[in-house]
């Protein structure tokens, strides 16, 4: 069904929240206290009672209200695209508890923790690290005495 299909001749500017739910709390139509009529909404019925109400006998002054996409096609409470707003509110919940607890840890990560002063190493890392440095030093090059260039005699 289009939005073509439906034609509002004259549109309402009430608040559809505001509106008061009519008897036994039924959610697909609200009572308008301004013009005192009920108007009814498309998008919580099924695309069958929707039809079944449009094609009644008593559609003269009938009030609609209905959602639809960017199509133009009119979304039913039937259809998968339509998503409760409670829905989307435990969402917002949900992603503003994450962002809550992640803030704190991704800013310690920028800044780094601290660790405290370093502990003087042990005799035997002093040890360890002293041979592993003297192993990355580069070994000394034997030379000819020839090519060590100019001498000086020592004294006797």
């Amino acid at each position: 069904m289009q939005t073509t299909d439906l034609r509002i001749e004259t549109p309402c500017g009430m608040d559809f929240g505001a509106m008061t739910l009519a008897e036994g709390k039924d959610a697909t139509k609200r009572f308008c206290g301004e013009c005192k009529k009920h108007v009814h909404d498309l998008s919580r019925m099924t695309k069958g009672e929707a039809r079944a109400l449009l094609e009644g006998k008593a559609t003269e002054g009938l009030c609609i209200r209905y959602l639809y996409d960017a199509h133009g096609d009119v979304v039913f409470a039937d259809d998968r695209r339509l998503v409760p707003a409670s829905a989307l509110t435990r969402a917002k919940r949900f992603v503003t508890a994450a962002a809550a607890l992640a803030l704190p840890m991704s800013l310690n990560a920028c800044m780094g923790a601290y660790a405290g002063p370093r502990p003087a190493p042990t005799a035997a890392e002093a040890a360890a690290e002293a041979e592993s440095k003297a192993a990355q030093a580069p070994a000394p090059v034997a030379t000819d005495a020839a090519d060590a260039g100019p001498t000086t005699p020592m004294a006797k």
